[in-house]
């Protein structure tokens, strides 16, 4: 089985796992509101997150262009940059999904 073919069988708990490590970055607070709702008018940071996460792993997936998987990426640092990240801190998740397990297991294989 290829890498590509692991990666898109374990979709759904990797982008979980992407999405739990993002949501620890916010405030103890304000973690248990982004899991419970995932509605646009709810939870607009916690819904535009993981629509991002995931349109940019199957981006990945399919071997898309930064043009296409751009908007995934601006809907999730724009909300960031209006928070209180710095600027490396609002694009951090990205590199967050490197030593998420299962993604680093299978990139060693």
């Amino acid at each position: 089985m290829t890498l590509k073919e692991h990666l898109h069988e374990n979709r759904s708990g990797i982008v979980d796992q992407w999405f739990e490590t993002v949501v620890g970055t916010y405030q103890e607070e304000t973690r248990g509101p982004l899991r419970r709702q995932n509605a646009p008018f709810t939870n607009p940071v916690g819904f535009n997150t993981r629509e991002g996460l995931e349109g940019l792993f199957d981006g990945l997936l399919k071997g898309m262009m930064p043009s296409e998987t751009s908007r995934f990426l601006d809907g999730i640092v724009r909300i960031r940059a209006v928070q209180d990240f710095a600027p490396s801190e609002a694009v951090r998740f990205i590199f967050q999904l490197v030593p998420i397990q299962g993604v680093l297991r299978l990139m060693t294989c």
